[in-house]
């Protein structure tokens, strides 16, 4: 990994509460673990649970603070099961700057994209051109401050260039097309028009302002150059003065009349120069921090942004960054870094709050490149303070574990689940050796009755929705080829959808009748990771997940859901996760096992798969449960079986039928519940150990 270095002091220290502090902290079970001064950065937080602490095998240790203060988004607390339903896993933090302010995750951009522009604000924002690795791209997205829609498309296709604005009257200028550019658009909140031209085209360079009154300074042309241009809505004049260093890969903030030029590259090295803008000459500012060049930019002349970029004074030695600091005017201050080091992403916004787009980054190498669509969002709420502190607080969940419950009426496999533990459903699925069955059973949480029968039975279907108001759709069976029937439940009989767009089997389903989901699967012609989603009525073709397979499973809403495992044609079984947010599918975290032919249901922050096999044909009884971030392996099945189904979550959910290596299609039942363990104040034994590393940069 390549790292960032600062100047500071580093402090290991090792803190040790037994159960009697936890016991002594009244209700809350709370106690205090460190005191971390302010401009500190942690570099590791370890949490050991002692064996001897008592018998609560489903304990939470959550690490907190006050509420200005994030600890780490993706990592709050330590479990003693995360690994296998009883041992403790250690605890280690991305490093964080210990001040009021935080960068987090928000929507993913709709494609992969580097060296685009631009503008707007957190809530409403704007972003153009670019490149994902193949092409020049001339899309435009639109920000609300949760998810990115598709805007209007430029009319030329560039990377490198420049924006101002807002996202209902924006500005492009410049950048490359494979040749330098100068060509300017501007945008009404939906399509782009041609205006006037650059005077020198230019890629790599800063801009700001408004559509109506914008600047472009510095850039490649393809030296680095200093000249400045301003824009008055219609056309670009050479009135505006010139930089006092020739630079490239600089940033802009600020508007025509009071800009900032941030940081750039001359012809050989980067630089930390600060240059501001009055309206008609450049003056030089105070040093940024780190030397870089291509960093993003936002806020005013006296309340500047910068973050991310190529850091190093030595083209050869450079690095991504993850840093960001603040301007007042004279002199930039460090703030709370990004959670990925990148360059060549858009910034825009405030310097309170401001996005960054897109982006190239590391591998988890660290060395190698690899294209961006995660947005990240700076927000500082203005609370000042010396210090913060580090909780720990226990919390005794109970432990989840499988047990037997009232058995199906009739043994299958290869059938659908839909529902929750005391409200779900069998559906359909294969009874016998090539038999299919009509019958449906319904599930109270302990026993089976009869359901209303499907019109085509039929096996390896996929399903979604409740008891009341369900949907099923695809399947197979011997000589029928891949089906592309959809049947709706109404809580007594199922009548006729609408059909699927690619006939599919061994699928997932997701979502509710009235917006549903199925995605993956067995075309016929090949595995797919084609997606499809149902308004009630009909079903639309929307975008594919990123490994063809079939018998993924998982679970979740039409914009919010998983998929995992699976196996491809040579029936090797996979361990991938991917997510889906409505519009694309990402790669999560995998699974700990290789699996397929499993159940899998939930939420993508409380899902849950069983069962199955890896890529031999030995079934499985372990489990694991997802909370959105990571897979832990819980408590197994009471008895191996594939093609098995369920519904439910991770801490309440049923698992039924399946088939076993002895030929034997089954009939079981299991139910997964969280039970209450023993009380934190009965314990007489055992602590916890917190051992701390950071840097204190005020030393």
């Amino acid at each position: 990994m390549q790292l960032e270095t600062y100047s500071g002091k580093m402090i290991s220290t090792e803190v040790t509460k037994s159960y009697t502090d936890f016991q002594a902290a009244s209700t809350s079970k709370s106690v205090d673990i460190i005191n971390l001064p302010a401009n500190s950065t942690v570099l590791s937080f370890e949490a050991i649970i002692d064996t001897s602490f008592g018998g609560l095998d489903r304990t939470q240790c959550l690490l907190s603070t006050d509420e200005d203060f994030i600890l780490n988004k993706n990592a709050t607390n330590l479990r003693r099961d995360d690994y296998d339903g009883y041992n403790y896993r250690d605890f280690i933090v991305e490093p964080y700057f210990v001040v009021p302010t935080a960068w987090s995750l928000g929507g993913d951009i709709l494609k992969y994209n580097y060296s685009q522009a631009g503008c707007g604000t957190l809530s409403a924002g704007l972003t153009f051109g670019g490149h994902d690795g193949g092409a020049y791209l001339s899309s435009t997205e639109e920000y609300d401050g949760t998810s990115w829609s598709s805007g209007g498309t430029l009319n030329t296709a560039r990377r490198q260039l420049a924006g101002c604005g807002t996202q209902s009257a924006g500005l492009s200028f410049g950048g490359t097309t494979g040749s330098y550019s100068g060509v300017t658009e501007e945008y009404n909140g939906a399509s782009w028009t041609a205006s006037g031209s650059l005077n020198t085209s230019r890629s790599g360079f800063g801009g700001c302002g408004i559509q109506t009154a914008a600047l472009a300074f510095g850039g490649e042309t393809p030296s680095a150059t200093s000249s400045g241009e301003d824009y008055n809505g219609s056309v670009w004049s050479t009135g505006a003065g010139d930089l006092n260093t020739a630079l490239s890969g600089n940033a802009g903030a600020g508007i025509a009349t009071a800009a900032l030029s941030i940081c750039g590259a001359t012809s050989s090295s980067n630089e930390t120069i600060t240059e501001e803008y009055g309206g008609t000459t450049w003056s030089v500012g105070g040093d940024n921090l780190i030397a870089s060049r291509f960093p993003a930019g936002s806020g005013g002349q006296s309340t500047g942004l910068s973050f991310g970029g190529l850091a190093g004074r030595n083209y050869t030695n450079e690095i991504k960054t993850s840093s960001t600091t603040s301007y007042n005017g004279s002199i930039w201050t460090a703030e709370t870094r990004m959670s990925i080091q990148k360059y060549q992403a858009p910034g825009f916004g405030s310097q309170t709050e401001s996005v960054s787009a897109g982006g190239s980054g590391y591998k988890a190498d660290g060395i190698s490149n690899q294209l961006l669509i995660s947005t990240e969002e700076y927000v500082t709420s203005g609370f000042d303070s010396t210090q913060k502190t580090i909780q720990a607080t226990m919390i005794n969940e109970g432990i989840a574990a499988w047990s037997l419950s009232g058995d199906l009426s009739l043994a299958r496999e290869s059938h659908a689940s839909l529902g929750t533990q005391t409200a779900g459903m069998a559906i359909s699925g294969s009874s016998g050796a090539l038999v299919k069955t009509s019958t449906c059973e319904e599930y109270n949480g302990s026993s089976w009755t009869a359901g209303g029968g499907v019109n085509l039975d039929r096996w390896s279907l996929a399903a979604c929705g409740t008891i009341d108001s369900g949907l099923c759709s695809g399947g197979t069976w011997s000589g029928a080829g891949y089906r592309v029937e959809t049947e709706e439940y109404n809580g007594t009989a199922w009548t006729s959808g609408g059909s699927l767009n690619t006939g599919r089997a061994c699928h997932i389903g997701f979502g509710t009748q009235g917006a549903g989901a199925a995605a993956f699967g067995d075309t016929g012609s090949g595995y797919s990771a084609s997606t499809e989603e149902y308004n009630g009525t009909s079903w639309t073709n929307v975008n594919s997940g990123n490994v063809a397979r079939n018998h993924v499973k998982g679970g979740g809403t039409q914009t919010s859901s998983f998929g995992a495992g699976g196996s491809n044609a040579s029936a090797v079984a996979y361990s991938n996760t991917e997510e889906y947010n409505g519009t694309i599918w990402t790669t999560g975290n995998g699974l700990n096992l290789q699996r397929s032919g499993h159940a899998g249901f939930g939420t993508q922050s409380s899902g849950i798969v069983c069962g199955g096999r890896e890529t031999t044909i030995t079934q499985l009884t372990t489990s694991e449960k997802y909370d959105g971030t990571n897979w832990v392996i819980t408590n197994p099945l009471n008895r191996e079986v594939r093609y098995n189904n369920g519904a439910g979550d991770a801490d309440s959910s049923f698992s039924c039928g399946g088939y076993e290596t002895d030929s034997e299609w089954r009939n079981y039942t299991e139910n997964f519940d969280r039970s209450p363990s023993e009380n934190l104040n009965n314990l007489t034994t055992g602590s916890l150990t917190f051992k701390i590393r950071y840097i204190n940069y005020n030393d």
